[in-house]
């Protein structure tokens, strides 16, 4: 079965088998099921042309989840990016990345609505920090505003008003969130774009049922 034994396939299947390894195992495997590499590391590869898609350069490595990204939820001031204390610091299993290092990527968890019609509650979004990714528009990106001790950190669209200038918006099925973001100096509040959206995860609780016979 296109150089994959029957049995491995069943054993993914039926889940007796939990990962694939190796890039060549992985590559004939999508070919069997038709479907891509991506999809079988849990990767979307539409969110950023970043990921890689051949499997001499795949590669997987562990990063860093700093934190959950929700607007409307202030809490006290600091950059979820850089501040997460590293002991006991839950990780991410992802696909490598062009033009990044392990040491520059994190993950962030989505929570709430703002931006449901790309990402549901608990995806988990990879990040770059915006000091080490190029910005353009159109991409998804991570914002900071502050508001004295406290601060917001939430996932907004950059892209241009029908003026021209630089805002923020939300993709949400919640009217409270229609309102764009202008990105102008607001002086210690001006909103601070601090990481870019390489992907995102979102994975399935499954419930522990006896599988068909």
């Amino acid at each position: 079965m296109g150089g994959v034994a029957d049995r491995f396939v069943q054993d993914i299947v039926d889940g007796r088998k939990a990962s694939v390894r190796g890039d060549e195992n992985l590559m004939r495997l999508a070919t069997v099921l038709e479907t891509s590499p991506h999809w079988l590391l849990g990767i979307d590869p539409t969110v950023s042309g970043a990921l890689l898609d051949a499997p001499e350069r795949l590669q997987t490595f562990e990063i860093p989840v700093r934190g959950t990204v929700e607007a409307g939820r202030w809490a006290e001031a600091r950059d979820e990016a850089r501040d997460a204390d590293p002991e006991g610091v839950e990780t991410l299993t992802v696909a490598g990345l062009r033009g990044y290092s392990q040491k520059d990527l994190y993950a962030l968890r989505v929570s709430g609505n703002s931006m449901n019609l790309e990402y549901s509650e608990g995806t988990m979004l990879i990040v770059a920090p915006a000091s080490v990714a190029d910005v353009y528009e159109g991409d998804h990106v991570i914002v900071m505003r502050r508001q004295g001790a406290l601060a917001e950190t939430t996932v907004k669209e950059l892209t241009h008003s029908k003026t021209g200038a630089w805002e923020l918006r939300a993709r949400s099925t919640d009217p409270s969130f229609s309102t764009p973001w202008p990105l102008k100096d607001e002086g210690d509040e001006t909103p601070q774009i601090i990481g870019v959206v390489l992907g995102a995860m979102k994975l399935r609780r499954r419930t522990s049922r006896m599988h068909p016979s």
